[in-house]
């Protein structure tokens, strides 16, 4: 999972393609919407839009919570020749003043539960805790070479947030392949440890991981727990 170049990734992966895993398998349980016949390529373009800015909405962990009759009422005025009841300059002053102000109660909220979940956690048989709060089990030992900080690694990876809700999985999206020194801070530190056919359960807390930045889904100073195996090393 990368920190340098992975950020890029993910984000265009959570506005159009990644987090197949769970998106197939909510979609496949919804029913079919009325069959639509485009005229053209222009009204299936359109479509293909609302497709993207409607899923955007739904995986973006404050927007999702938004009255969506307002968010429709919102593209209608500005849209049509209804005049807004906000200018596009105040819509965006308030925008990044709410999303700031709930980012921040999110951010205090999961970082709380993040710290009581680890301080439970470290007491359980077979967790090892690091200095820099990194806590890990050893599934399976390895053999052989250990990574250096300038290896690049093969692994097989799944995370989940601490609800249990995967959000990222190298098994649905086979992107597995990493220069170390360009991943998250808690695999720099625990790859190293592992060797080739090792795998290891990760515990990560946020400031090892992506902080208290939001993305996609995964709300600010979350904590991510990960199945990590060590396939390879090159």
């Amino acid at each position: 999972m990368k920190s340098t170049y992975f950020p890029i990734l993910i984000g265009l992966c959570l506005f159009f393609a990644c987090d197949v895993s769970v998106e197939q398998e909510s979609s496949d349980r919804l029913p079919q919407s009325a069959t639509r016949d485009f005229q053209n390529d222009a009204e299936k373009a359109a479509y293909a839009y609302g497709i993207t800015q409607g899923r955007n909405i739904v995986i973006d962990p404050i927007i999702k919570h938004l009255p969506r009759e307002e968010i429709l009422l919102g593209i209608q005025d500005m849209t049509s020749e209804q005049k807004p009841v906000m200018t596009l300059e105040e819509s965006r002053a308030f925008l990044v003043e709410y999303f700031g102000k709930i980012s921040a109660e999110q951010g205090e909220k999961n970082l709380a539960e993040s710290e009581a979940f680890l301080e439970k956690n470290a007491k359980k048989p077979g967790i090892i805790s690091l200095e820099s709060g990194l806590q890990y089990q050893v599934i399976k030992e390895g053999k052989g070479a250990h990574p250096l900080s300038t290896s690049t690694v093969v692994v097989h990876y799944d995370a989940k947030m601490l609800n249990g809700e995967t959000f990222d999985s190298s098994f649905v999206n086979p992107i597995n392949e990493f220069p170390l020194g360009a991943t998250i801070q808690a695999w720099q530190e625990v790859i190293p440890l592992m060797q080739r056919e090792a795998k290891y359960k990760l515990f990560v807390p946020p400031h090892l991981a992506y902080g208290n930045k939001p993305m996609g889904k995964l709300e600010p100073n979350s904590l991510l727990i990960f199945d990590l195996e060590l396939i390879d090393i090159k």
